[in-house]
């Protein structure tokens, strides 16, 4: 057998018992809640800086991370409704902004069927 030959044949010899390769499956994308008692035009400061926050940690919407938004408008009470929505889409991080600081509206007992958010 010729010097060149042998190495080939000797990798060629072990294919049939290779393993086969598999890739991993892609990782699921994380999906963060944004939940807001204002608007989003009120809030844009509050959502740009949050961006900026997950961009300086590697996580750029949407390429490697989803955010799930939903907007109060001022409403309070939607915002349980709002926050099961998000828990029920199975978010994987939950983050709430809005309010007047110091301000006490819409903070009431959560017996309506809330159980589970945080604070309720």
């Amino acid at each position: 057998m010729k010097r060149r030959s042998f190495p080939l044949a000797a990798l060629g010899a072990g294919l049939p018992w290779a393993a086969p390769v598999r890739s991993q499956p892609a990782a699921a994308q994380p999906v963060v809640g944004f939940l807001s008692s204002r608007s989003p035009a009120e809030a844009a400061l509050h959502l740009a800086a949050f961006r900026k926050g997950l961009a300086e940690q590697g996580f750029d919407d949407p390429r490697s991370v989803k955010i799930e938004q939903r907007w109060a408008r001022g409403h309070y009470d939607r915002l349980p409704t709002q926050a099961r929505e998000l828990l029920d889409r199975h978010v994987d991080v939950l983050v709430a902004v809005g309010g007047l600081a110091g301000s006490t509206r819409g903070q009431r007992g959560h017996d309506d069927g809330s159980r589970g958010v945080p604070g309720g």
